[in-house]
């Protein structure tokens, strides 16, 4: 759900002053638990307090638990902390569960449990020129491979533009009434960006951009000015939406 780089971006605003990652290699993955904590953990990185999730696992197939760690930190001088599950009512908040949620379509219960907006970070590239014809130019944002889509539809966004957080909404689909159209599309789904009172090039910039709620679901309409219409009516709702927020 959250790249290396949305993640790094996100533990910054708590204030951490370094942060090491591990490439997760064959090697690494193939590495025991116990070995593990003594050749990487206790030999190279030298904890004094160590805090790891209630579920916490590691090493090859996931042998290493809380009470591997504790041992070691008692015999090489190191506290361990273990967090308990984090709730919403009595459910427990995981990843699974917001993973889930995104692929069902349900979109604000995922952020719901995620807790904060959803980040995409994207690199803009040139689309079809649409947007600007109807008024409302976009940022077509080409996504990591790996980053899991949210839910196709309208969203109210936020994005960051250098030291800027600029209001905007947000479309991610598949473009069925161009289709229809007959206008060439691709049928993979496809992130754009409406920024407001935004007046500018953003062409192969990177934007990190945060999806917090998802207004409508995609659909298909008569024409281009029906179209238009609705991207007002989109817009007016969000702008209203995102003034309550200030």
């Amino acid at each position: 759900m959250t790249t290396l780089e949305e993640k790094i971006k996100l533990i910054e605003a708590y204030g951490l002053d370094e942060m090491i990652v591990l490439n997760f290699d064959q090697a690494l993955a193939n590495t025991e638990a116990r070995q593990f904590v003594e050749h990487i953990l206790v030999k190279k990185l030298l904890p004094g307090y160590l805090v790891v999730g209630y579920d916490h696992g590691f090493g090859k197939n996931r042998q290493g638990g809380i009470e591997i760690l504790k041992e070691t930190g008692e015999l090489h001088g190191f506290a361990v902390e273990v967090v308990p599950p984090v709730k919403l009512g009595e459910e427990n908040i995981s990843s699974t569960k917001i993973r889930k949620a995104f692929q069902a379509g349900e979109f604000n219960k995922g952020a719901k449990l995620l807790g904060h907006s959803y980040p995409v970070r994207g690199t803009v590239q040139m689309g079809t020129g649409l947007g600007q014809k109807l008024g409302y130019p976009t940022c077509n944002l080409r996504l990591p491979p790996e980053k899991l889509f949210p839910p196709a539809g309208i969203y109210s966004c936020k994005v960051e533009l250098g030291s800027r957080i600029k209001d905007g909404m947000a479309y991610v689909g598949t473009k069925p009434t161009l289709r229809s159209a007959g206008q060439k599309t691709e049928d993979e789904l496809s992130l754009e960006v409406h920024l407001f009172d935004f007046q500018g090039i953003l062409y192969d910039c990177t934007l990190l951009v945060y999806l917090e709620e998802w207004i409508r679901p995609d659909q298909e309409f008569k024409d281009l000015e029906a179209l238009r219409e609705q991207i007002r009516l989109d817009e007016k709702m969000i702008r209203e939406k995102q003034s309550l927020k200030e």
